[in-house]
C-alpha cells in the first residue's frame, strides 16, 4: 500500500502536477491550503524564508507577502511551472533539499509542509543546518488529524495511516532531530475539520572547549 502511495505521490508530482491541487482539496477535505498557512505563526516578518518542496506556490505567496525574502525551491519541474503561474514573480529554483545551492547562513527560516520523508535524511538536515543563521529555524508541519465528528474525515485518516501519510511517532523524531544537532518543539493548530501539527526545530548552538 505504501509502495503504491509513494508511486501515485511521485506521478503527482510530476505528469499529473496539473492535478495536485484538485486531489489535495479532496484529501483534506477543502483545507489543504489552510492547513500549509500554520505555518505562517512561526515566520517573522524580517525574516530571509527559504521554502523547500514549494509544490503549486500557494504557501509561497503568502510567505513572499508576509517576509523580508521568501525563494522556494522544488525538485518537480513541472511544479515550478505551475508555481511561476501561481506567482507571477516569485524566486524559485530546480533543485534538492539535501544539496542546496546556497551559501552559509543564508536564511533565517525553512518551512517545508507535508513533505517526503528527505526532509529527514541527515544530508538534509546537515544542509538545513548549513544555511540557517544563527537562532534559525526549521518549521515542518508533517501533517494533519481529522476530528472525529464525520465518518468521511474517520475515513480520511484510516488511508492516511495505511498509506503513511499520517503523523510520524514525535518520539521517533526527537530523537532522529536530535541526533541531527536539532532541537525539536511541536505545536498544534486546530481548524474547523482537523487538528494540524506543527515541528519547530532549532540547530543546537556547540561551544568548543
Amino acid at each position: 500500500m505504501r509502495h503504491l502511495a509513494k508511486f501515485a505521490f511521485e506521478v503527482l508530482y510530476g505528469p499529473l502536477a496539473w492535478l495536485y491541487d484538485v486531489v489535495a482539496w479532496m484529501a483534506s477535505l477543502g483545507e489543504w491550503q489552510r492547513w500549509g498557512a500554520c505555518a505562517l505563526a512561526f515566520v517573522r516578518p524580517d525574516d530571509k524564508v527559504l521554502e523547500i518542496a514549494h509544490g503549486p506556490g500557494h504557501l509561497y505567496g503568502s510567505l513572499q507577502r508576509t517576509c523580508a525574502l521568501a525563494v522556494g525551491i522544488d525538485r518537480s519541474r513541472q511544479m515550478g511551472l505551475i508555481a511561476h503561474r501561481t506567482v507571477k514573480a516569485g524566486l524559485f529554483a530546480q533543485a534538492d533539499a539535501s544539496r542546496l545551492p546556497f551559501l552559509d547562513e543564508s536564511f533565517d527560516c525553512m518551512v517545508t509542509t507535508f513533505p517526503a520523508p528527505f526532509i529527514f535524511w541527515a544530508e538534509t538536515l546537515c544542509e538545513a543546518r548549513r544555511i540557517l543563521t544563527p537562532g534559525g529555524r526549521l518549521i515542518i508541519v508533517p501533517g494533519a488529524t481529522f476530528l472525529k465528528d464525520t465518518l468521511l474525515g474517520q475515513a480520511l485518516n484510516l488511508v492516511y495511516r495505511a498509506t503513511g501519510q499520517s503523523t510520524v511517532s514525535t518520539l521517533y523524531i526527537h530523537r532522529h532531530v536530535l541526533a541531527n544537532g536539532f532541537s525539536l518543539t511541536e505545536h498544534f493548530v486546530r481548524t474547523k475539520r482537523a487538528t494540524v501539527t506543527i515541528w519547530a526545530c532549532t540547530p543546537i548552538m556547540t561551544t568548543l572547549g
